[in-house]
Order: structure tokens, then C-alpha cells, then sequence
């Protein structure tokens, strides 16, 4: 949560854009988190400011900690939903519901804390610049994202050798992964079985079945046995387990 906060206020994604949407401390800048743990501090800090000054600027006090509040229960939410329930991350995807609240807590919290015209001018003036240079990150990024695509539908994603390599087989065959999400973003094939649900039945006819194993995956068990290995790289490997006349579940014994 705190190197996405980095990230908001770097104004770049991590991993220049092609990280997913699972990601972990590691996987951002020491920018973003150095960002990210200074936001969280002068948060912590306005917001007690906020308190202070209840009886001086009732009003704006009381606004500032109510969204301070609904901030803190939604994250709260959250962690308890999508941390602990679903092993999630809290990424851009799960933290977009405070992105406006935190502004409005600064803006509230600065404007009571800083008494002066001349400290506000300064603050106005620093908050525009760095609107100017996120604002210009933000163009950047949407020329490359159109230009090159974006996750799994950039080219880099696309161009991999072993995505290649599953593009030429046959059309008419079952596809499996332990990321079916990922492999679908290559094949554009539906349904991608994951090995969970190998006693599943495939609801058309097909010529031969194939797992996609991807070395990097949150399903990272229950590999299948007994087929043979067509193609193998650090991606991951591709697996042919038999013709669609032979059961799936024979290769999960």
C-alpha cells in the first residue's frame, strides 16, 4: 500500500508499466518508497494537526478526519478482503477508492496548518509543479502504452518466444495453464482450463490438449505427469498430454 501511495506521487507505474497487476514490496523503485513512507508520514502528521486544531477550524477539521475515517475503513476493508481473504495485492486496482480522499486530506490539512499567505503560496506552487510533472508523465505513458501495448497485451508480452510458440499449434486443441488468464491475453482461445479443473470436461470438439506451465504463477502446484515437454524456456514450458481422446485427469494420478 505505501510504495503504491510512492507511486501516485512519482507519477510512473512500477516496472515501467509491465509488472501486472501482482506485485510486492521488491517490485517498486526505492523512489517509490521512499515516496510512498514520507506520504504516509505527513499524512499521519496532518491528520493529528487535524485534531489539534478541532476547536480553531471546527468545520474543516471535522471534514478532514471524516475522510481520513472512510480512508482508514476502506483500507481496513481491504486488507481483510483482498489481503487475507484472496492473497491479494493492494495495488492501484484496490486503492483507487482513497486516491481522492487523501487529496482532499491534504488539501484540508495543509490549509489548516499553514497560517500564512506566504506558506500557502509556496505549497500551491510546489503541489503545481508537481502536478506539471505527473501530468506529463501521464501523456508519456498513454503515446507508449498506445504505442506498444500495456501488461499482457504489450509486445514484449506478445513477442515471447515461447508465446510464439503456442501461437502455431493448432488452433483446434485444448489449452491449459496454471495461468490461464495470461495465456489468454496470447491465444485469445476460451476456455483455458487451469490444473484444477482437469476433470472438467472441454465443450467442444479438439484435436490434441496442451498445459502452458508458467514458472512465475499463483497456482504454482499440481503439475501434470506423463505428457511430453515440446518446449521449454525460462517463461515457462509447454507440455502435449495426449490427444483429446484421452482423459485429462489421467495426467493428475
Amino acid at each position: 500500500m505505501t510504495a503504491t501511495f510512492g507511486s501516485w506521487v512519482v507519477g510512473h507505474d512500477p516496472l515501467d508499466g509491465n509488472g501486472g497487476i501482482y506485485l510486492n514490496w521488491n517490485d517498486y523503485s526505492a523512489n517509490m518508497k521512499i515516496a510512498g513512507c514520507i506520504f504516509v508520514a505527513l499524512l499521519v502528521v496532518l491528520v493529528l494537526f487535524l485534531v489539534k486544531s478541532i476547536k480553531q477550524r471546527y468545520e474543516a477539521s471535522v471534514v478532514g478526519l471524516c475522510l481520513f475515517f472512510v480512508s482508514m475503513f476502506y483500507i481496513t476493508f481491504s486488507v481483510i478482503r483482498f489481503v487475507h481473504v484472496e492473497i491479494g495485492p493492494l495495488d492501484n486496482r484496490m486503492m483507487s477508492g482513497v486516491y481522492i480522499p487523501l487529496i482532499l486530506i491534504f488539501g484540508i490539512g495543509l490549509d489548516v496548518v499553514l497560517r500564512n499567505a506566504i506558506s500557502k503560496n509556496i505549497a500551491s506552487l510546489f503541489f503545481i509543479c508537481l502536478l506539471a510533472v505527473i501530468g506529463s508523465q501521464s501523456i508519456l505513458s498513454a503515446v507508449d502504452y498506445g504505442a506498444n501495448g500495456r501488461y499482457w497485451g504489450s509486445d514484449v508480452h506478445q513477442a515471447q518466444p515461447l508465446h510464439q510458440f503456442v501461437k502455431n499449434l493448432d488452433i483446434k486443441s485444448q489449452f491449459m495453464s496454471n495461468e490461464p488468464q495470461m495465456l489468454f491475453s496470447v491465444i485469445e482461445q476460451s476456455p483455458i482450463f487451469n490444473q484444477y479443473m482437469n476433470a472438467r470436461v472441454f465443450p467442444r470438439p479438439c484435436t490434441n490438449r496442451y498445459f502452458v506451465w508458467y514458472a512465475v504463477s499463483f497456482l504454482p502446484d499440481v503439475k501434470p505427469t506423463g505428457g511430453e515437454i515440446i518446449y521449454s524456456d525460462a517463461l515457462g514450458e509447454v507440455t502435449q498430454l495426449a490427444d483429446c481422446t484421452v482423459l485429462a485427469p489421467t495426467f493428475w494420478p
